[in-house]
Protein backbone atom coordinates (compact mmCIF):
# COMPACT_ATOMS: atom_id res chain seq x y z
CA UNK A 1 0.00 0.00 0.00
CA UNK A 2 2.84 2.41 0.72
CA UNK A 3 4.21 1.73 -2.76
CA UNK A 4 0.89 2.83 -4.25
CA UNK A 5 0.94 6.04 -2.20
CA UNK A 6 4.55 6.78 -3.16
CA UNK A 7 3.87 6.18 -6.84
CA UNK A 8 0.87 8.53 -6.81
CA UNK A 9 2.81 11.26 -5.00
CA UNK A 10 5.80 10.87 -7.32
CA UNK A 11 3.57 11.19 -10.40
CA UNK A 12 2.14 14.42 -9.01
CA UNK A 13 5.59 15.74 -8.06
CA UNK A 14 6.87 15.13 -11.58
CA UNK A 15 3.83 16.97 -12.93
CA UNK A 16 4.51 19.85 -10.51
CA UNK A 17 8.18 20.08 -11.48
CA UNK A 18 7.26 20.16 -15.16
CA UNK A 19 4.86 23.00 -14.44
CA UNK A 20 7.55 24.96 -12.59
CA UNK A 21 9.92 24.55 -15.53
CA UNK A 22 7.26 25.80 -17.95
CA UNK A 23 6.38 28.73 -15.70
CA UNK A 24 10.00 29.80 -15.22
CA UNK A 25 10.75 29.60 -18.93
CA UNK A 26 7.77 31.75 -19.85
CA UNK A 27 7.91 34.39 -17.13
CA UNK A 28 9.86 36.76 -19.34
CA UNK A 29 7.08 36.77 -21.97
CA UNK A 30 4.27 39.28 -21.95
CA UNK A 31 1.37 38.34 -19.70
CA UNK A 32 -1.04 37.34 -22.46
CA UNK A 33 1.43 34.90 -24.02
CA UNK A 34 2.49 33.68 -20.58
CA UNK A 35 -1.06 32.92 -19.47
CA UNK A 36 -1.87 31.22 -22.77
CA UNK A 37 1.20 28.98 -22.51
CA UNK A 38 0.62 28.11 -18.86
CA UNK A 39 -3.06 27.30 -19.38
CA UNK A 40 -2.30 25.20 -22.44
CA UNK A 41 0.36 23.27 -20.54
CA UNK A 42 -2.11 22.80 -17.67
CA UNK A 43 -4.66 21.25 -20.03
CA UNK A 44 -2.06 18.98 -21.63
CA UNK A 45 -0.68 17.92 -18.25
CA UNK A 46 -4.22 17.25 -17.00
CA UNK A 47 -4.94 14.97 -19.97
CA UNK A 48 -1.66 13.12 -19.37
CA UNK A 49 -2.55 12.81 -15.67
CA UNK A 50 -5.92 11.31 -16.60
CA UNK A 51 -4.22 8.70 -18.79
CA UNK A 52 -1.71 7.92 -16.04
CA UNK A 53 -4.50 7.68 -13.46
CA UNK A 54 -6.39 5.27 -15.71
CA UNK A 55 -3.26 3.14 -16.13
CA UNK A 56 -2.63 3.26 -12.39
CA UNK A 57 -6.15 2.09 -11.67
CA UNK A 58 -5.60 -0.82 -14.07
CA UNK A 59 -2.27 -1.75 -12.48
CA UNK A 60 -3.12 -1.29 -8.79
CA UNK A 61 -6.35 -3.28 -8.71
CA UNK A 62 -6.10 -4.10 -5.01
CA UNK A 63 -5.53 -0.53 -3.87
CA UNK A 64 -7.60 1.44 -6.39
CA UNK A 65 -9.18 3.71 -3.81
CA UNK A 66 -5.86 4.47 -2.14
CA UNK A 67 -4.20 5.29 -5.45
CA UNK A 68 -7.07 7.44 -6.69
CA UNK A 69 -7.45 9.37 -3.45
CA UNK A 70 -3.72 9.97 -3.05
CA UNK A 71 -3.41 11.08 -6.65
CA UNK A 72 -6.37 13.42 -6.31
CA UNK A 73 -5.19 15.02 -3.06
CA UNK A 74 -1.59 15.36 -4.27
CA UNK A 75 -2.66 16.88 -7.57
CA UNK A 76 -5.00 19.33 -5.83
CA UNK A 77 -2.43 20.47 -3.26
CA UNK A 78 0.39 20.84 -5.78
CA UNK A 79 -1.84 22.71 -8.23
CA UNK A 80 -2.71 25.17 -5.47
CA UNK A 81 1.01 25.59 -4.76
CA UNK A 82 1.56 26.21 -8.47
CA UNK A 83 -1.06 28.99 -8.48
CA UNK A 84 0.44 30.50 -5.31
CA UNK A 85 3.88 30.45 -6.92
CA UNK A 86 2.58 32.23 -10.03
CA UNK A 87 0.81 34.83 -7.91
CA UNK A 88 3.90 35.41 -5.78
CA UNK A 89 6.11 35.84 -8.83
CA UNK A 90 3.67 38.23 -10.50
CA UNK A 91 3.39 40.35 -7.35
CA UNK A 92 7.17 40.36 -6.99
CA UNK A 93 7.60 41.52 -10.57
CA UNK A 94 4.95 44.22 -10.14
CA UNK A 95 6.60 45.51 -6.97
CA UNK A 96 9.98 45.44 -8.66
CA UNK A 97 8.66 47.47 -11.62
CA UNK A 98 7.12 50.12 -9.36
CA UNK A 99 10.47 51.05 -7.82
Amino acid sequence: MTVVILVAVMICLINFLISLIIIRQNFTNEFRKFSKTVLLSLVIRLIVMLVIAWLGLKIFTEFRNTFALTLLISFFVLTILEVIYIQFRLNYLNLKNEN
